[in-house]
């Protein structure tokens, strides 16, 4: 089997090599650690893509590890001792698995089938710092077996990385990522005849610089994909170039705008799959009193399609966060988008109403309940003869129990309904236990 190995990986190493002797610097007090980690995260989240609440977990756990780790509000000094146990000190592996019956599994209306699908996430996480500079390494295998359906078993190794350097007033921070599923083999469960075998390989970076009520940052970010020969005509490579400006209006309100500009081009040559799309966003957030917090924001994004049909969208989004007391919290937003092209059958309207609960138990604080619901209704009234409506609720509760520091659990369930008067309807459950151990 041939394959190949993106270059961007190569670089990703050097970055890692060259960062090394952060391991023997001394560190740095508590705030400075914290401001390189919030503005790495704010990195991640425009350069990545969003990520409904992975970013906050990250962040939480950032500071969590952080605050664990402080004195005072400083970090302590570490003296002494060798370099493997430096390296050991900074090295924590951690499990995730996950089990979940679908009982749906197709989106059937009839003939509906389950399935019961088991998901082991073993990994690896690094982390170095010092006065100047913050190094992030995660790496982890991601496997999920199906017990009824071979075919869609899947196995990847994925790679992650984020460094970031104090250069006098700006902060410059490097992206690096890398996605294979070549290694996957009949041996651990995963046939390779019934997945397209590909290669990712990302690099990036962006620079930034803050003062009191007025700050901004650049970035640009190249992804490579490499697929198997069969397919090579299917490499392609995307770049994409970031800017964004904040400004404090208020002692506790944020205007910030940004600007995304991004393009695809695919190996063959004249491919009609080459695309070049023009974001922008304006975001305005703030904090309404000590348990109230919310944002409002717009968004305008032009997609010009070499082969296919060019678009426009426009939409408008909201979110409004209440802490009703120390153990609950509420969260309320909408989102409201119109996607126009030049095929005007394909034109829409889509509006997205979600509210997600928690609560901690006070007669258990290691107990905490959680609840979700989305609506969601999408139309195409320019349809010839008809406007199509298509319509899905989802709803959901969970309970987490935080065992030990290092182990957690979580049992979930959720339910999807789907409504339409052109496709099929249908509705599905899916029960998930999930446990996650960090060391």
């Amino acid at each position: 089997m041939e394959t190949k190995f993106a270059p961007c990986f190569v670089i990703l190493i050097l970055v890692l090599f060259l960062a090394h002797r952060a391991l023997f610097a001394e560190e740095a007090p508590l705030a400075y650690r914290e401001s390189i980690i919030l503005t790495t995260l704010n990195t991640l989240e425009y350069i990545r893509g969003k990520q409904t609440g992975t970013r906050e977990n990250a962040m939480l756990q950032s500071i969590r590890e952080a605050q664990g780790k402080s004195n005072k509000g400083r970090i302590k000094k570490e003296r002494g001792g060798s370099f493997l146990g430096r390296l050991g000190s900074r090295t924590h592996p951690y499990l995730n698995e996950s089990v979940s019956f679908d009982d749906n599994v197709d989106s059937a209306k009839s003939n509906r089938k389950s399935s019961i699908i088991n998901t082991v996430t073993p990994g690896l996480k690094m982390n170095f710092r010092d006065k100047k500079k913050y190094l992030a390494l995660d790496t982890h295998i991601n496997t999920q077996l199906y017990n009824n359906r071979r075919r869609n078993n899947t196995q990847d190794i994925q790679v992650g990385l984020t460094n970031a350097y104090n250069i006098g007033p700006y902060l410059l921070t490097i992206l690096g990522d890398y996605f294979t599923n070549y290694f996957a083999t009949e041996e651990l469960g995963v046939d390779d005849n019934d997945y397209t075998e590909c290669q990712q390989s990302g690099l990036g970076f962006t620079l930034g610089r803050h003062f009191n009520r007025i700050g901004f940052d650049a970035g640009y970010k190249r992804t490579d994909n490499y697929y198997e020969h069969a397919q090579s005509s299917d490499d392609q490579a995307g770049e994409v170039f970031t800017f964004n400006e904040y400004l404090r209006i208020a002692t506790k309100t944020r205007l910030s705008f940004g600007y995304t500009r991004s393009r695809t081009k695919y190996a063959a040559k004249h491919s009609p799959n080459d695309s070049n799309s023009s974001d922008f966003n304006l975001n305005l957030s703030g904090v309404l009193s000590p348990k109230l917090t919310a944002m409002l924001g717009a968004t305008y994004g032009l997609t010009d399609s070499k082969g296919g049909s060019d678009s426009r969208s426009t939409g408008l989004a909201g979110s409004l966060g209440h802490k009703i007391s120390k153990r609950s919290s509420l969260a309320l937003s909408f989102n409201h988008a119109i996607h126009e092209e030049s095929a005007k059958e394909n034109y829409s309207i889509t509006d997205v109403f979600q509210l997600a609960v928690s609560h901690r138990l006070a007669f258990n604080p290691r107990l905490n309940f959680s609840f979700s619901s989305q609506a969601s209704y999408a139309s195409f009234p320019k349809k010839a003869g008809y406007t199509q409506r298509d319509d899905a609720y989802n709803l959901g509760c969970g309970l987490s129990y935080a065992f030990r520091q290092w182990l957690d659990f979580s049992l979930d369930w959720s339910q999807k309904i789907s409504e339409s008067n052109v496709n099929s309807r249908y509705y599905g459950n899916t029960i998930t236990f999930k446990t996650q151990a960090s060391f």
